[in-house]
């Protein structure tokens, strides 16, 4: 509900948007300009993400890096690559620094059985 608030929609939608990739226009949160007031949102947000995670929902470390990643500015941001570096890097690393990607990825190194069989639909 944080999130649909920080992105000014009915909050009647934060299933869908947690069931989405995210990628779809209306549930993207990179490329949007947020207020003050909407980055304290995805900020309040995205610690409910991680304390999902902590409590055995895996999969909300995507939507929590996703978060973490609008409010600081990406992976620059973070501090994890300057953005000199950063700016040299091609597309395909670029996507793997990205934070939801990243935090995606983390999920198949703490329970890399959820990267066989059905479950690998998700990756």
């Amino acid at each position: 509900m944080l999130v649909m608030r920080a992105l000014g929609q009915d909050e009647s939608g934060a299933v869908d948007w947690l069931r989405s990739d995210s990628s779809t226009p209306k549930g993207s949160l990179s490329g949007r300009q947020f207020s003050a007031t909407d980055m304290l949102e995805l900020n309040d947000a995205a610690y409910w993400f991680y304390e999902a995670a902590l409590h055995g929902r895996l999969f909300a470390l995507g939507k929590y890096g996703e978060a973490r990643g609008v409010i600081f500015g990406g992976p620059v941001g973070l501090g994890w690559i300057e953005s000199a570096d950063y700016e040299a890097v091609n597309s395909i690393e670029k996507a793997v620094l990205d934070p939801m990607n990243l935090h995606n990825a983390l999920v198949l190194d703490l329970v890399p059985e959820l990267g066989t069989g059905a479950a690998s639909i998700f990756f």
